[in-house]
């Protein structure tokens, strides 16, 4: 159920869990925010370059990657930011496996940066076209391609750096992507416009789609993934069955096993851009709402 919304102004675009707190990347005024979970109000604002774009928790640090092509390392404790790393084009940002890895959307590539200092780790490593969405876990770094037409995720041996070849999920694109609860789960269209969105789950062992897919009882754009707390919620621009205007939203709770929705669907106060399970509960970034929403599993 909806507990209720912490205002932080601003366009919150992504949101993460972990270290103690919910941090959030603010888009339009380019900062980094910790919300307090217990006390829902914001603690501290830090800078975090020109457009933030993802935010990601790992390595006893907090990562921001902004539009600006900058990657920075704060201190979870002071908020005391590292100097940037750049990266061009820095779209999505990911923490294991002993690295941070960061997609480069103009060029192709995925960085690897040192956890304890913020720097490079030898070059880019090429993946598929227009990266965006990076997760981390089952043996393996996986990217979304975002480029339409292009319906591929591909698989990064964090050993050796290595990437195998695509793994098709879709005719067209593929929208969002997350690691968790046994497999890496991708949300994907066969057509351009997304007009059918379905759910797909990757076998991390063998890299390749497995079982029934989940399709959304009505798609909405943009739609975001996470996993945890035994389950994967998918938050979603209108959608889940509900007649809901262009600025509202829906978070639906799935079967991970099943590969079905269990119980109601909750409606957002407005479209989200990001979504993170810790702290207790699921909270989902509300873009143009300037929030991020709690919601009690």
């Amino acid at each position: 159920m909806l507990e209720g919304s912490v205002q932080v102004g601003g366009s919150p675009a992504a949101v993460a869990t972990g270290l103690g707190g919910v941090w959030v990347a603010d888009n339009l005024r380019g900062r980094l925010l910790h919300i307090d979970p217990r006390a829902r109000r914001v603690r501290r604002s830090a800078k975090a370059g020109r457009g933030p774009v993802a935010v990601a928790v790992g390595a006893d640090a907090v990562w921001v990657a902004s539009a600006d092509g900058t990657v920075r390392r704060f201190d979870a404790q002071s908020g005391v930011a590292s100097e940037p790393e750049h990266v061009p084009g820095a779209a999505g940002v990911a923490v294991g496996e002993g690295s941070v890895w960061v997609t480069s959307q103009s060029e192709g590539t995925v960085t690897r940066l040192d956890p304890a200092t913020g720097r490079r780790r030898g070059g880019a490593i090429k993946v598929g076209p227009q990266p965006t969405d990076i997760a981390v876990g089952g043996g393996g770094v996986w990217v979304a391609s975002g480029e339409q037409m292009n319906g591929t995720v591909s698989r990064i041996d964090p050993a050796s750096g290595e990437t195998g070849e695509p793994i098709t999920v879709a005719k067209s694109q593929v929208f969002a992507l997350t690691y968790g609860e046994g497999g890496v789960w991708v949300a994907a269209s066969d057509d351009l416009r997304g007009d059918q969105i379905e759910i797909t789950r990757i076998d991390p062992e063998s890299s390749e789609p497995d079982g029934d897919f989940v399709r959304l009882e009505r798609p909405g754009l943009p739609v975001r993934l996470a996993a945890g707390a035994g389950s994967l919620w998918v938050a979603q621009a209108g959608g889940a069955g509900i007649s809901a205007g262009a600025g509202s939203g829906t978070l639906a709770r799935l079967d991970p096993d099943e590969r079905r929705r269990v119980g109601s669907v909750t409606r957002l106060p407005g479209a989200p851009t990001g979504v993170s399970v810790g702290a207790s509960a699921v909270w989902v970034a509300i873009g143009g709402d300037g929030a991020v929403a709690e919601v009690v599993p």
